[in-house]
């Protein structure tokens, strides 16, 4: 043990910050699709053509996309699943490939099975829709 009582207290100089620089990884899903650029994670993109009449109840869905990509809808209550499906394929019309929806509002997120199945059945209302390829 050394004694230094003689001596003046210097603070510890502060470490430097360094934030998290890995990447992050989705649990349960089946392939790991590119990581999106911080510009394509935020991206609002509005698409026209859902089809709403404002006379009716209507909600705001978020879909975020398998490439990263957050689109937010409006929807009438009685629209369906598969009205859903149908704006997702209208704003990327270039991705032809098969995927599945899963309410991100369930923990675990539940796949939405019935296309059948309104907005409001589904327990949708003001919810996010992942895309899973």
């Amino acid at each position: 043990m050394v004694r230094k009582d003689h001596e003046e207290w210097k603070p510890q100089p502060t470490p430097k910050y360094v934030p998290f620089a890995g990447s992050g990884r989705t649990l349960g899903s089946a392939a790991s699709p590119p990581s999106p650029t911080p510009a394509e994670s935020t991206e609002q993109v509005p698409v026209d053509g859902t089809g709403v009449d404002d006379s009716r109840p209507t909600t705001s869905i978020q879909v975020r996309l398998a490439d990263g990509t957050r689109m937010v809808a409006q929807f009438n209550l009685d629209q369906t699943v598969m009205d859903i499906r149908h704006f997702i394929d209208m704003a990327r019309p270039g991705s032809t490939g098969s995927y599945t929806l899963m309410n991100a509002n369930d923990f675990p997120p539940k796949p939405l099975t019935d296309p059948s199945a309104t907005i409001e059945s589904a327990n949708l209302l003001n919810a996010v829709v992942n895309q899973r390829m």
